[in-house]
């Protein structure tokens, strides 16, 4: 189901900035109910679109599972919270792709719905959901430049003396 919602979200790609582009089902029993992914900024988020689907086509909520790429938001913004409409649907579980880097977001999500008796499963196919927004996530991540963020050596385990490395290791044996 995971890779389904992938495959919604791509639907946005390139149209949510500087939002994150997010897929979202609601399956019951192994079929889906409804689906939807973030159209565009300001725009309703995934989750509503894909609950709003299932209303109209006449599903109930209560006890099924929603899948999302992105932990659901839990502040307002433009729009509600989407774990204020989760909770409220009475959904069972929430299955997540990626947590939210947003700090006003990042896992506050699984505990308001936890805390609400929903099953929260995070980290399915967590990879492929990051790499749907890598400007997104890259925004709220505290990294240094490149050329000045030493990781490891080469595979074959030498520096070539122009390197950031190398520099970087001539500079920390002076301290």
């Amino acid at each position: 189901w995971m890779r389904h919602a992938i495959g919604l979200a791509r639907l946005g790609q390139g149209r949510t900035d500087p939002n994150p582009a997010v897929g979202a089902l609601v399956v019951r029993n192994g079929r889906i109910l409804g689906e939807g992914f973030h159209e565009r900024a300001g725009a309703p988020h995934a989750e509503p679109n894909a609950i709003a689907q299932a209303r109209r086509r006449g599903h109930g909520l209560v006890g099924a599972t929603l899948y999302v790429t992105l932990e659901p938001c839990s502040s307002w913004g433009r729009t509600p919270p989407c774990t204020d409409l989760i909770i409220r649907e009475r959904l069972g579980r929430v299955v997540v792709g990626a947590t939210d880097p947003d700090p006003r977001h990042r896992g506050r999500a699984y505990a308001l719905l936890r805390g609400a008796g929903i099953e929260v499963v995070d980290g399915v196919l967590a990879a492929a959901c990051l790499a749907l927004n890598p400007s997104f996530h890259a925004r709220f991540e505290a990294t240094l430049p490149a050329a000045d963020t030493p990781t490891r050596p080469p595979d074959n385990g030498r520096l070539s003396a122009g390197s950031a490395l190398a520099q970087y290791d001539a500079v920390a044996r002076l301290r």
